[in-house]
């Protein structure tokens, strides 16, 4: 969970930076975005994958299925 954080904070330096970037460096703006756009889909699918193994933990999650199964 704390990856996919790093990542969408990652995700936010190529727009922070951008004039440093397109200006300075010469890359392309449409460069920039695809960058920031790679980072924030990877750092998604970074916290798709914590959600999948904090349902397999039990504990409250598990005590929470047994009350709902109830009703």
């Amino acid at each position: 969970m704390s990856a996919g954080i790093a990542g969408i904070m990652l995700a936010t330096l190529p727009y922070i930076f951008y004039d440093l970037l397109e200006m300075r460096w010469g890359v392309p703006m449409y460069q920039i975005m695809y960058l920031s756009h790679f980072f924030f889909y990877a750092s998604l699918s970074l916290m798709f994958l914590a959600f999948g193994k904090i349902t397999v933990l039990g504990g409250e999650l598990e005590e929470l299925k047994t009350m709902t199964e109830k009703n």
